[in-house]
């Protein structure tokens, strides 16, 4: 008969004299019973709302890498900044959203026939679903992959986070879902889930969850998770006679809003945790970063993300999450392209107006980026690796390359030759290829990274099978 292996605490402390802290390293026994043993799995999705050509003449295809045979690549020029990353990140190319024929039907998991319905594609990006409503409306009728990983993996602290770097959509013509990554299944429907753009307040909710290590300090965060806890009872009191007279939709809207509220009392009633090891909070801000570029359709962008970069690295390291979504820029983006070294353009003009040589600048500004995030996990041992050996991370570009119907001009409005980069080890995959997926659905690589991170899925909306070779 085996000995009974004891049971720890993912943030149990070893404490010595003064009362000092020190994490311990990932141990089975910390593991739930039944569970495998090791640190837990992750799963990250990313976005850039830009295409991979404009819309000026005839251009190669950004960003596709070189094959060189024998199973090796080189990497595009554009994406120099990421060389450092190449054993851990695998292209994904040759991706595809399939469009509407000539009959108008929309094929399962499709959009719309035509440039009008792109940037609208976000229920088959997404949640697997065909393109509903009109050419211009944004509607998402499933969940998204986040949130399914969200459900299977369980609730930690926080049970998923969502960010944004592009603080406002700097355009009146767009709708308020485009700049929203991730929906929740809430009664019959979904609930988008709002992101973060604020690092500063990401920040104080992350590190909310720890005690201060002076005792007048942690006195006062106890009384304030004191506080928050009857406000939630209140809550209670005070609209649980409300909810019979409400109409079906704003039922489903409270019950969301109440799922939330739990979610918040069972994260204030979680003991406190302590830093240490790895779990290192980054320096705190005082404020969110300025507007630049005269504050016109730009408010520090590329600080935030770094910011927020920084503080996803954190909330893994310290187990407070194990789901994020992060969108850089918006689909159809209005965001000035000026910070990019691009243009005084917006983005989203630079890639119908041109000149084409500014695009590279563009993705180049994105990619960059992502870069960033992914050295963070990288750079983090945890267990016999790095918090990235334990991660799915992928990264959705918006349109892919295609031509135009004249066949004289690239189209920027294609879902055609779509790319996604996948970083990571979660669960036996295998990084540093050159993938060719052709015509594949993007959902299908997202599929075969829910599997790798555990959740047992075959389809995800109306798009089924997972692409295998990650």
């Amino acid at each position: 008969m085996s000995p009974r292996v004891p049971r720890l605490s993912r943030r149990a402390l070893l404490r010595g004299l003064g009362g000092t802290a020190l994490a311990l390293p990932w141990l089975e026994a910390m593991a739930a019973p039944g569970a495998s043993s090791g640190p837990p799995l992750r799963y990250v999705l990313g976005f850039g709302g830009f295409s991979l050509c404009a819309d000026v003449g005839l251009e190669p295809m950004l960003l596709r890498p070189t094959d060189l045979g024998n199973g090796t690549y080189a990497m595009h020029t554009v994406a120099r900044s990421l060389q450092d990353l190449a054993p851990h990140v695998s292209w994904v190319t040759g991706l595809r959203i399939p469009e509407a024929g000539s009959d108008g039907v929309v094929p399962p998991g499709g959009r719309r026939h035509g440039a009008e319905s792109f940037h609208f594609h976000q229920n088959p990006l997404l949640a697997g679903i065909r393109q509903q409503g009109d050419d211009h409306q944004t509607r998402v009728t499933g969940p998204s992959t986040d949130q399914i990983v969200a459900d299977h993996l369980g609730s930690t602290t926080f049970r998923s986070l969502q960010l944004r770097g592009q603080v406002e959509r700097y355009a009146h013509d767009a709708t308020p879902e485009q700049g929203i990554l991730s929906y929740r299944k809430a009664g019959d429907g979904v609930a988008p889930l709002t992101p973060q753009t604020s690092p500063q307040r990401l920040f104080e909710a992350l590190t909310g969850a720890f005690l201060p290590s002076d005792p007048s300090a942690a006195a006062v965060r106890q009384a304030e998770i004191a506080r928050r806890r009857s406000v939630l009872d209140l809550v209670d009191r005070e609209m649980g006679g409300v909810v019979a007279r409400l109409s079906t939709l704003d039922r489903q809207r409270l019950e969301q809003h109440w799922q939330e509220l739990r979610e918040l009392e069972t994260r204030l009633s979680q003991p406190a945790a302590e830093e240490g090891g790895a779990c290192v909070a980054p320096q705190g801000w005082s404020s969110d970063p300025a507007g630049g570029d005269g504050g016109l359709k730009y408010a520090g962008e590329h600080l935030r993300l770094q910011r927020f970069a920084e503080l996803l690295r954190f909330a893994f390291a310290c187990d407070l999450t194990r789901v994020a979504t992060v969108q850089q820029t918006f689909f159809a983006p209005m965001i000035s392209a000026s910070p990019m070294n691009a243009s005084s353009r917006e983005v989203h003009l630079v890639i119908h107006q041109g000149p084409a040589g500014y695009m590279a600048p563009i993705a180049q500004w994105h990619l960059d980026l992502w870069g960033h995030l992914l050295r963070q996990l990288r750079d983090t041992p945890e267990g016999d690796g790095s918090l990235l050996d334990h991660t799915a991370a992928l990264y959705v570009i918006e349109g892919g390359y295609g031509l135009d119907t004249g066949g004289d001009k690239t189209s920027s409005h294609k879902t055609e030759e779509m790319m996604m980069l996948v970083a990571g080890r979660a669960g036996g995959m295998r990084p540093g290829r050159h993938l060719r997926a052709l015509d594949l659905h993007p959902v299908q690589v997202m599929i075969g990274a829910m599997q790798r991170v555990g959740v047992p899925v075959d389809a995800h909306g109306q798009v089924e099978g997972a692409y295998t070779d990650l």
